[in-house]
């Protein structure tokens, strides 16, 4: 129990001070002080400064994923509406963990590069689960005979992606989420189309 309490203040001032300096300026000897132990502590629990970020980023990741799985569904709602949803929930999300969120951003848009691959083989992870998730209904032989599921689904990660990127350029303002809830949907909906057969109606 000591050895977890110990470890969890030195994940909670590690984020914080690479939040504030970034990676490259962040002080382990602030760190130390902050969750007051002694400095060998870090290197016993995290053996290296890139092992504590490696640690404080799947510690931050599995708490999102673990809210983002106990969100539930509206019976009935539309798969594209139900995306906008979850979307809208990582923007609250993002308000009430600023600091995490701030993290995690940083780590998927600059990670440091001692840590890199690790940090993209995650976000490819984060990326799947969303959309195998919340696409795993759609009506398959709708599609072109040449797209295998597989290929859908990298479709809609690289489209889903996109406009998370674009919610996140601008903020992730959760009431500028809302006012384009339908562009967005649309937009989802478009690319489906493109990868319908010809003679079907959109979904």
């Amino acid at each position: 129990m000591k050895k977890s309490i110990t470890a969890t203040k030195i994940l909670d001032a590690a984020l914080a001070e690479i939040v504030r300096n970034g990676y490259a300026a962040a002080s382990t000897n602030t760190i130390c002080l902050a969750a007051g132990v002694a400095k060998g502590t870090i290197f016993k629990h995290f053996g290296s400064k890139a092992g504590l970020y490696a640690a404080v980023f799947d510690r931050e990741l599995d708490l999102m994923l673990a809210g983002l799985d106990a969100f539930e569904t509206v019976p009935g709602r539309s798969v594209f509406d139900t995306l906008v949803d979850v979307i809208a929930w990582k923007v609250r999300y993002a308000a009430m963990h600023a600091d995490a969120t701030k993290f995690l951003f940083g780590a998927f848009a600059e990670p440091p590069p001692v840590v890199a691959d690790r940090i993209a083989v995650r976000f490819r992870d984060l990326e799947r689960m969303s959309i195998r998730r919340f696409f795993r209904d759609l009506p398959w032989d709708r599609f072109r005979p040449e797209l295998k599921p597989e290929d859908v689904y990298r479709i809609l990660e690289t489209a889903a992606s996109g406009l998370q990127a674009t919610y996140a350029r601008v903020g992730m303002d959760l009431q500028y989420m809302e006012s384009i809830r339908e562009e967005s949907i649309e937009f989802m909906k478009i690319v489906v189309k493109g990868m319908e057969k010809t003679d079907e109606k959109s979904i």
